[in-house]
C-alpha cells in the first residue's frame, strides 16, 4: 500500500493543444462587463466559470467570416458573444484544437478574446475564454476531475465549469467552460503583477533547445530566451549527481516533482510528465524561478492499474519519449525518491474518490437542467450517461488500486 504522508493543503486558488495563452502582461483598459478580478477566490470571474450553474452562451459570426473558423488558424473573426445573459460586441473568436478541431458545420471549439478589437472589453474581468468541445471526453469531466486534484495538490490550475453553446442560431450541445492560463490567471495565483513574467507553451522539450519553444508576447514585448536558456542548459548539461543542484537556483523542483505526481497519478497521459505536450512553462518574476502549470488534460486515459512510478509509459504513441525532465527526474536516486513520496501524498488528501465522485455528482446535476429539445444537446446527454458510468467506475478503481500499491 502506498503510505500517505500529511500534506498541508492550501486552498484552492481559484487544452487542448490550442495556444491559448497570449495577452501575457497586457495591461489596457476601458469599459467593460464587470471589474477586473482581483486575489484569488472571491473576484467576479468565479461567475463565469461557477461550477453549479448550467452556463447558456450564444456566439453569433457574419456569414462571411464563418469559413474563417473552418481553418486551423491564430487569426481571429470578430463575434457577438454572450453569455448568461451579458453581451459583448466585437470579440474575437477563432476555431481551437488540433485532434480535437471540428468544423463550423460540426461541434466546433472556441477561443475567444474579448479585446481583440476594444482595448479594455473584459467578460466579468476577463480578457480570454476557452469553449472546449468535449469530443474526446464522453464524460465531459476530465479537466474537472484532473484540475480538481491539482487544486487540493495545493497547485494551480485553470477553473472549469460546463455551457450549452449556440452557434449563428444552431444550437451546438454540451460545452465545457475552460480558464485560459495568461497574464490574468497568472496574477491570480502568483500575486498582482506577477503576470509579467515569460510564459512557455508546450508541445516542447528540452533537447530541442530554447530557441524551439513557444514564447508568448515575444516580439511584441521584446522578450528574452535567457532565462529558459539557463534552465535548459541545467537540464541537458548536469550530471545526475549534480542536477539538484543546478536547477534549484533555476525552477521550482518541487512544484515539478509534485505536478508530475498529478499527472501519474490522474493518468494524465499528454501532460509534460508522460508526452511532454500539453503544458505551460513559466517564469515567475519575484521568484525568479520556473513552475510548470497544467492545460488541455481534456482527452481522458480510463486505466486503473497504470504505474504511477513509471513516467516512460507510452499510451498510444509509443514512438514519443517522456518528457526529459520527468526521465532524469527518476534516474537521479534524491529526485526519484521525491517523486514516489508526493505520489504517496497526491494518492491520499488530493486524489480522493468521495471528492472526485461528488465533482461527477454536480456535472450529472447541472447537465440534468439542460433544455435537451435541441438534438445537440440531447445527443451529449446521451453520451454523457455511458462517459459519466465509465468515469465513476475509473475513480474507484483508480483509488483502489493506488492503494494496493
Amino acid at each position: 500500500m502506498i503510505a500517505v504522508v500529511a500534506v498541508g493543503l492550501l486552498s484552492a486558488a481559484c487544452g487542448d493543444d490550442d495556444g491559448s495563452a497570449g495577452d501575457a502582461g497586457s495591461g489596457d483598459s476601458g469599459t467593460h462587463a464587470g471589474e477586473d478580478g482581483g486575489g484569488p477566490g472571491g473576484d467576479e470571474s468565479d461567475l463565469v466559470f461557477a461550477p453549479d450553474v448550467l452556463h447558456q452562451v450564444s456566439i453569433e459570426v457574419a456569414e462571411e467570416d464563418v469559413s474563417s473558423l473552418d481553418e486551423v488558424s491564430d487569426v481571429r473573426v470578430p463575434c457577438r458573444l454572450t453569455y448568461d445573459g451579458v453581451t459583448l460586441e466585437d470579440v474575437g473568436v477563432r476555431n481551437r484544437g488540433q485532434t480535437s478541431f471540428r468544423p463550423s458545420s460540426g461541434k466546433l471549439g472556441f477561443n475567444l478574446k474579448m479585446n481583440e478589437y476594444l482595448a479594455g472589453q473584459r467578460l466579468h474581468g476577463l480578457k480570454k475564454l476557452v469553449l472546449g468541445n468535449t469530443v474526446q471526453d464522453e464524460s465531459f469531466s476530465i479537466e474537472a476531475l484532473t484540475y480538481l486534484v491539482y487544486e487540493r495538490a495545493a497547485l494551480p490550475a485553470p477553473r472549469i465549469a460546463q455551457a450549452v453553446v449556440t452557434f449563428n442560431g444552431t444550437v451546438k450541445g454540451i460545452y465545457t467552460v475552460v480558464e485560459v492560463v495568461n497574464d490574468q490567471f497568472l496574477a491570480r495565483h502568483y500575486g498582482a503583477g506577477m503576470g509579467d513574467g515569460n510564459l512557455y507553451e508546450g508541445p516542447w522539450d528540452f533537447p530541442q533547445g530554447a530557441g524551439a519553444a513557444d514564447l508568448k508576447d515575444e516580439v511584441e514585448e521584446m522578450r528574452s530566451r535567457d532565462d529558459l536558456v539557463a534552465l535548459t542548459a541545467a537540464v541537458m548539461d548536469s550530471a545526475d549527481g549534480d542536477l539538484v543542484a543546478a536547477l534549484d537556483p533555476l525552477l521550482d523542483v518541487d512544484q515539478f516533482i509534485r505536478s508530475a505526481a498529478v499527472d501519474m497519478v490522474t493518468c494524465a497521459w499528454d501532460g509534460y510528465t508522460i508526452a511532454a505536450w500539453n503544458f505551460y512553462l513559466y517564469h515567475v518574476p519575484d521568484r525568479d524561478e520556473f513552475v510548470f502549470l497544467p492545460h488541455g488534460a481534456n482527452w481522458p486515459y480510463w486505466v486503473a492499474e497504470l504505474d504511477p512510478y513509471d513516467v516512460d509509459f507510452r499510451p498510444w504513441t509509443p514512438d514519443d519519449p517522456a518528457g526529459y525532465l520527468a526521465r532524469r527526474m527518476v534516474a537521479v536516486p534524491e529526485m526519484n525518491q521525491r517523486f514516489k513520496d508526493a505520489i504517496a501524498e497526491v494518492a491520499g488528501t488530493p486524489f480522493d474518490a468521495a471528492a472526485l465522485l461528488e465533482r461527477i455528482d454536480l456535472i450529472e446535476t447541472v447537465l440534468a437542467t439542460a433544455d435537451d429539445s435541441a438534438p445537440a444537446v440531447q445527443a451529449d446527454l446521451e453520451t454523457f450517461a455511458g462517459g459519466a458510468a465509465t468515469a465513476r467506475a475509473w475513480v474507484s478503481d483508480r483509488d483502489a488500486y493506488l492503494d494496493s500499491l
